[in-house]
């Protein structure tokens, strides 16, 4: 199972498009925690089955030679 995750959304650490709006933070806080919270609960059901799950980051998109390298060594059997 691929997924491919926004970093604003879910918050892709160190990443520049990973930041908090400076108004409505407990909002933001919030919002931001259960993404993380739900990401962690949905990949945790996934392998529990049997899934091997990797994660990309929207990021990671830009650039097609990278990610087609990036693909390769997370799609090896």
């Amino acid at each position: 199972m691929v997924f491919v995750h926004g970093c604003y959304w879910h918050r892709h650490e160190g990443c520049r498009y990973c930041y908090t709006p400076k108004s409505n933070i407990e909002f933001w806080a919030t919002k931001f925690r259960n993404n993380i919270a739900r990401d962690e609960r949905v990949r945790e059901e996934l392998e529990h089955r049997g899934w091997r799950v990797v994660t990309l980051w929207e990021c990671e998109t830009a650039d097609e030679d990278d990610l087609r390298i990036r693909l390769k060594e997370v799609l090896r059997p």
